[in-house]
């Protein structure tokens, strides 16, 4: 008995050991990453682009037209604006927006992660986030990033944060994720990308507004207030 008790606590021992080890390099890793943090130039021409992107909707949208119009009206004004920012994209952009598109589950969280590193700096990236805003695949941590507090999450709630850190800028691209079909045969994925989508307009507007896209493109292309409030 008592050689078991002495081999147990051999084993607790060594496990507490295993343990301090990977916190002392979570520690470490943390204040590398945190010291070697990456400053992201100021867009100094995207205001003044929204403004005009705005202000055109406004004045070709808000007048006799019906509902099926507005929507087909901002789509093809959002589209032309997205993918003009894709194309003229930095080109650490472009390489995450090219891992994006692949679709790769863990590759695309990742790389979310890393767009909501670098801002509005990121907006060329606000086409290829879309996608991933629907991802509603679990990734799942390990036993020692768990013991951390990690938890379990999804490419979509990445690209949520992404989303959020981009800030005026995101808005065309998810007022869009609330209704633009997408070739997604899980229904669910859909639902869960204009879940999302709704959340981050939330989030960034301080508006509670439920999911319509009538209400949120009414509101963007007149309100006076402050777009973003984060």
């Amino acid at each position: 008995m008592k050689t078991f008790l002495k081999m147990e606590g051999k084993m607790k021992l060594s496990e507490l050991r295993t343990v301090g080890i990977h916190l002392i390099g979570f520690l470490f890793l943390s204040l590398l990453f945190s010291c070697g943090k990456k400053e992201y130039p100021k867009d100094n021409v995207v205001e003044s682009e929204l403004r005009s992107f705005r202000k055109v909707l406004k004045e070709t949208i808000h007048g006799p037209m019906s509902d099926s119009l507005i929507l087909q009206t901002f789509e093809s004004y959002t589209l032309d604006l997205l993918n003009k920012w894709e194309r003229n994209a930095p080109q650490e952009v472009k390489t995450k927006i090219e891992i994006l598109h692949k679709g790769e589950l863990i590759s695309s969280a990742d790389a979310a992660t890393d767009l909501s590193e670098m801002g509005a700096y990121a907006k060329g990236a606000c086409m290829a986030l879309m996608n991933t805003l629907g991802n509603a695949y679990l990734i799942r941590h390990g036993d020692i990033q768990r013991l951390f507090g990690a938890k379990d999450f999804t490419a979509g709630e990445n690209a949520v944060e992404a989303f959020c850190a981009i800030g005026e800028p995101a808005f065309p691209a998810l007022i869009l994720s609330l209704y633009l079909p997408f070739d997604d045969p899980e229904k669910i994925f859909v639902e869960y990308r204009k879940t999302n989508a709704n959340i981050t307009l939330q989030k960034l507007s301080g508006k509670d507004f439920p999911y319509d896209p009538l209400k949120w493109i009414t509101w963007y292309t007149t309100t006076q207030d402050k777009i973003a409030k984060k």
